[in-house]
């Protein structure tokens, strides 16, 4: 689930220009920085993966029911993944493929998705 919000994350080449929202109070920072930290991501000049918790309750849902669809949307992106790797494989690729997963298993679901 986490790596959905890693991979959205959009960061320099050492991250400076974004922060994780769970551990901004948590840095040694004084009044003066903070005000203007705050500004800077006021402003856009940092971006800021807010924790699941605060991002549930800036918006109003259960923590629960945002990692629900974090979860769904994994999925898709997995599906998605395997889908494009499909598509961009050549037919000794695929051959090889359906070789390591095991034609009954491959069978399986050709039989789920056409009944």
């Amino acid at each position: 689930m986490n790596t959905i919000i890693t991979e959205n994350l959009t960061r320099n080449g050492n991250g400076a220009d974004s922060l994780n929202g769970r551990g901004i109070k948590r840095r040694k920072l004084t009044p003066e920085e903070r005000v203007e930290l705050a500004a800077d991501i006021a402003m856009g000049e940092v971006h800021v993966t807010p924790s699941l918790k605060l991002a549930a309750a800036a918006t109003g849902v259960s923590v629960t029911d945002l990692r629900n669809e974090l979860k769904e949307r994994e999925g898709a992106h997995r599906i998605a993944a395997i889908s494009i790797a499909w598509d961009n494989a050549t037919d000794r690729e695929r051959e090889a493929a359906i070789g390591l997963i095991g034609v009954a298993d491959v069978w399986d679901v050709i039989a789920k998705v056409v009944a």
